[in-house]
């Protein structure tokens, strides 16, 4: 009988479902499928089945911010402890992560928050983000096959060492090729990855059944 060995323990990289949106996405996939990183799922496939299915890790590759589906995802990345990461074509810049570990390092939220804290203009950074999910028909500029080539390159080494990586966002600017390393700071007090709030929400939840059980309370 076979069992499920982490990648942990024996230093291969993350299989991972692969999925694309738009242009990009479709060239950030063909590029992880031929190094062998995953397999692609079809497009508009259901976050809840992607993190339910036989992968070890997702990736979503996308050409254009989209903060709803991103949020979908990460929030089933916490329910099934699997590890996934973003690879996004923004309108300057390409970002890959933050690498996405649950119980390693900070969630999306946490990012999308510490994003909105180093923002000069964060009421008209949140005025694009809504603008991102109401108008499907906005994209980010064209991109250059080396952009994608250079994403794919990038998330398949996070892949490698997910743990390591976790929290980690590596952006590549559109007009040069430097690639800027930043580590997100989780956010004190978050549900979704803070451990001490989730113990809390968890004793807090069982608090009416304690004095149910036999020797407790």
């Amino acid at each position: 009988m076979s069992s499920f060995v982490s990648p942990l323990a024996t230093g291969r990289s993350y299989r991972a479902a692969l999925l694309s949106v738009g242009p990009f996405g479709v060239r950030v996939v063909e590029h992880l499928e031929r190094q062998g990183t995953g397999t692609r799922l079809p497009d508009h496939s259901d976050p809840a089945d992607v993190f339910a299915g036989a992968h070890e890790a997702v990736v979503l590759a996308l050409h254009r911010p989209a903060p709803e589906l991103i949020e979908a995802f990460d929030d089933q990345a916490y329910q099934s402890g699997l590890p996934w990461l973003p690879v996004v074509l923004e309108p300057d810049h390409v970002r890959v992560g933050p690498v996405i570990f649950p119980g390693a390092g900070p969630c999306h939220r946490c990012y999308a928050v510490r994003a909105a804290e180093h923002d000069p203009d964060p009421a008209l950074a949140a005025a694009v983000a809504t603008a991102w999910d109401r108008d499907p028909a906005l994209r980010s500029p064209g991109h250059l096959p080396h952009q994608a080539r250079t994403a794919a390159g990038l998330a398949a080494a996070a892949l490698r060492r997910p743990t390591a990586a976790a929290g980690s966002v590596l952006t590549v600017t559109t007009h040069r090729r430097a690639v800027r390393r930043d580590t997100v700071l989780g956010v004190h007090g978050c549900p979704r990855c803070d451990r001490a709030e989730r113990r809390s929400a968890l004793a807090e939840a069982l608090a009416p059944t304690a004095g149910e059980v036999p020797g407790v309370g």
